[in-house]
């Protein structure tokens, strides 16, 4: 895995996150 898809992922997932 790419280290930029790898940023990308983790963006996507903290973006998912609930922010309760």
């Amino acid at each position: 895995m790419k280290k930029l898809e790898w940023n990308f992922l983790v963006e996507m997932m903290t973006e998912w996150k609930p922010s309760s």
